[in-house]
């Protein structure tokens, strides 16, 4: 009799025991296995220490990669625009009164990242906007004031490809009707600029017909009054 309350005893407190075991929560915080950073963009040093070597002047942005590169005032052949490419960022590129001419825009354009292209007083004509094609321009900056820059309304087919053209200067170009017609079709074109050209008082209906625009030069062309009624 004493053995088998004994026993019975056993057998409960085993029961017992093993409902509490079953029923507490392991209060031990789970580990999570650590999130592995992201490797921080670079720029090519090499490429930088090339264009840092010619002279090239650099605007960076907060993590320090470069997204402008100024090259006014320096003379380097086609292949130094080359590094550009192998700058993570690049954005906007002046190479205004430079020596770059047509080739120089294919060059230029394997950059895929370049949003703003300032070429004005360069020798560039309607093949080297044609190389610029690549590009998602939303600047684009020319002047033919000097005589070097000879870009016409042919290139305009081109500059109307560029969908996210926001900017655009062609003050001293041989620019008319024709060419205007062309960049109707910019849907976001807010900047036009438009001195010393072709422009007159035929021209005026077509710049109607962009909405879009917000800035428009118009001096020293040939509109009249009637132009401007």
């Amino acid at each position: 009799m004493k053995y088998t309350l004994a026993l019975l005893v056993i057998i409960l407190t085993t029961i017992s025991l093993g409902c509490t075991d079953s029923g507490e929560k392991n209060d031990a915080p789970e580990t999570k296995a650590a999130t592995p950073e992201k490797p921080k963009p670079t720029d090519d040093a090499n490429a930088l220490n090339a264009l840092d070597e010619l002279g090239v002047k650099f605007k960076k942005d907060a993590d320090g990669l470069v997204i402008e590169a100024d090259f006014r005032g320096l003379e380097f052949d086609d292949d130094k625009l080359a590094h550009l490419a192998d700058l993570t960022r690049i954005r906007s590129v002046k190479l205004n009164d430079t020596n770059v001419r047509d080739d120089a825009m294919a060059v230029l354009a394997k950059a895929t990242t370049i949003a703003d292209v300032d070429i004005r007083g360069c020798p560039v004509s309607n093949d080297g906007i044609a190389n610029l094609k690549p590009l998602k321009l939303r600047a684009l900056r020319m002047n033919g004031v000097d005589g070097d820059c000879t870009v016409d309304d042919s290139a305009m087919e081109t500059v109307a490809t560029f969908t996210e053209l926001r900017a655009l200067f062609l003050d001293g170009l041989f620019i008319g009707v024709e060419g205007i017609e062309k960049l109707t079709v910019l849907p976001k074109l807010s900047e036009l600029y438009l001195a010393r050209t072709l422009v007159g008082d035929e021209t005026m209906p077509v710049l109607a017909k962009i909405p879009t625009l917000k800035k428009l030069r118009l001096s020293q062309t040939q509109l009249s009054d009637i132009g401007l009624a």
